[in-house]
């Protein structure tokens, strides 16, 4: 009876061991099936970080393009400002000089007047 008992006795033991050895196997799997969720979150996170560290290396060399464009933008309406200027510049020169030629046409055109009259006296019959 008490072999009966011991072999009963190492049954349920040796059952309850297997019933823990399974659990402990549905704990591993478990936890491995955890850890690839978490290895696949990583990996997801790093390459957010990848492209948001794209997005902003372009956004960078799309700023520093922009910077370029309007430096170049800056030089060239400096170029049409100093034309500009030049220009005015000319067009005042050219009102100078027709002001000037204005004030000096009567004095020239009495002149001519004079010399006209000498010529003419030059070819006139004489009496």
């Amino acid at each position: 009876a008490q072999l009966q008992a011991d072999k009963e006795q190492a049954d349920a033991d040796k059952l309850r061991m297997q019933q823990e050895q399974e659990q402990m196997q549905k704990e591993l799997e478990r936890i491995k099936v955890e850890r690839e969720a978490q290895e696949a979150d990583i990996a997801r996170i790093q390459e957010e970080k990848d492209r948001l560290a794209q997005i902003e290396a372009d956004a960078a060399a799309s700023q520093e393009a922009a910077a370029v464009e309007g430096l170049k933008m800056q030089e060239e309406l400096k170029k049409m400002q100093e034309e500009l200027a030049q220009q005015k510049k000319d067009l005042e020169d050219a009102r100078a000089a027709a002001a000037q030629a204005a004030a000096d046409a009567p004095t020239m055109e009495m002149g001519a007047k004079g010399k006209l009259a000498q010529f003419d006296s030059m070819f006139k019959p004489v009496p």
